[in-house]
């Protein structure tokens, strides 16, 4: 129906929207977007909003749908393995949480609920590896059981459920295979028709809030899109046994959506989208802590905190300082590249001490038998050339391992004596070690 299709067949978080083209952002023209706008607006107008109950309705039906999606899962022994995969590569950090678990409020996947997840699918792989081929037994019940309690994201049971359909070998038979993806299937389309008849219904409350932040420089329909995304997440994360109305919780998803794109536009160099949110929960817990502490927060305490070592604190929290221009005046008539040393290029006391060192390097082999410079220059890479291993040159003088090293040690300690090692020491300065030794 005109404008307001805008889910395309599954139920995955980034679902192509109106204007959207994959990942590309269409742009209109101001006049395009006003009469897109106004067409969007009129069609979804036509949609009825929902009430409480329907609403608690709708959720039943997803939530009924995804228990009976993973209830089905415990009958393909590939798709159990797979999951139990993806829940170690989890527990060894391998992971973001949020690409396997559904976490309803947007935050960090809490410790002891982690710990839960991890415990259930130990639980799951004791009986797997119990299982009986083609049976269903106490042990199916109750591993069917685990993973109907498991929230899994759409994202990763559509994953598993597609590697199922590509693999050849599921683990059981060709039509309880197809029996299982079957019922799979009809439960998917199901949760979709669920979802969709929750999102339409609130797409009006993606126009009020986005209508906020509107301005000239800001078109609508540019935060239409970004507040649609914002309600897909919602719809997906929507908790019915709470007892709050969805419009409620997401007004929190669309609003964070688009202040979170508003955000990416504003900056001169753009921050990934998981640096950003990991950067909001290092905030947060530093927040907390300095209340806590009443002081300034060190990142090893936030590491102990959040589980996240110090460095890559240390790593985000730098990525979000903003770049200086070259221009930028810190003088009457000067600016920071007038300043600034050109690291790239040596500057005239090192090209003139390297020149110096070359000279007198060469002049020290020289004192030495022809085969002894030979040696030292491969050993070393004297020359521009790359070092050389004993073994390889040996090889070009036609003498063993052995045999270079003795030639080395002998031609080294003719270099050691003090005339010559004086006049090299400072240039190597800590470097000497290898000489000395």
């Amino acid at each position: 129906m005109g404008l307001v299709p805008l889910l395309v067949e599954g139920d995955l978080e980034g679902t192509p929207l109106l204007g959207i083209e994959g990942d590309r952002r269409v742009v209109h023209s101001p006049r395009a977007s006003d009469g897109l706008v106004g067409h969007y607006l009129r069609e979804i107008g036509k949609i009825p909003l929902l009430t409480a109950a329907q609403e608690v309705e709708i959720g039943r039906r997803i939530e009924a749908g995804q228990i009976a999606m993973r209830e089905a899962l415990a009958g393909i022994p590939s798709a159990v393995r797979g999951l139990l995969e993806v829940g170690d590569r989890l527990r060894r950090g391998e992971i973001p949480a949020e690409e396997v678990i559904l976490l309803p409020d947007g935050r960090d996947l809490e410790p002891r609920v982690l710990r839960k997840v991890v415990r259930a699918l130990a639980h799951v792989r004791r009986l797997e590896a119990g299982r009986e081929r083609g049976t269903r037994g106490p042990w199916y019940r109750r591993m069917a059981k685990i993973l109907a309690g498991i929230p899994f994201t759409p994202t990763l049971i559509e994953t598993i459920v597609a590697e199922v359909r590509r693999q050849r070998e599921a683990g059981i038979g060709r039509a309880e295979l197809a029996e299982a993806l079957g019922r799979i299937a009809e439960h998917a389309r199901a949760v979709r028709q669920a979802k969709r008849e929750l999102t339409e219904a609130n797409l009006r409350l993606v126009v009020s809030v986005a209508k906020r932040y509107a301005s000239p420089t800001l078109p609508l329909l540019d935060l239409i899109q970004d507040g649609n995304l914002g309600l897909l997440k919602a719809v997906d994360r929507f908790q019915y046994r709470r007892g709050f109305k969805f419009s409620t919780y997401a007004t929190w998803w669309i609003r964070q959506a688009i202040t979170r794109a508003l955000a990416e536009q504003s900056r001169t160099i753009r921050i990934p989208t998981h640096l950003v949110e990991a950067r909001n929960r290092i905030a947060r817990v530093h927040r907390d802590l300095a209340e806590e502490l009443g002081r300034e927060v060190l990142p090893e305490e936030l590491a102990e905190r959040t589980g996240v070592a110090a460095a890559k604190i240390r790593l985000i929290l730098e990525s979000f300082r903003e770049p200086l221009s070259l221009e930028t005046p810190i003088a009457q008539e000067a600016t920071l590249a007038d300043v600034l040393q050109d690291t790239s290029v040596e500057g005239p006391t090192a090209v003139v001490m390297a020149q110096d060192l070359t000279t007198r390097v060469q002049r020290a082999l020289a004192t030495l038998a022809p085969r002894e410079q030979a040696i030292l220059r491969l050993r070393f890479g004297f020359d521009g050339g790359s070092e050389h291993t004993l073994e390889e040159i040996g090889k070009r003088f036609a003498v063993t391992r052995e045999r270079i090293r003795q030639l080395e040690g002998r031609a080294l300690g003719k270099l050691r004596q003090p005339q010559l090692a004086r006049n090299l020491r400072a240039f190597v300065g800590t470097e000497t070690s290898r000489w000395d030794s």
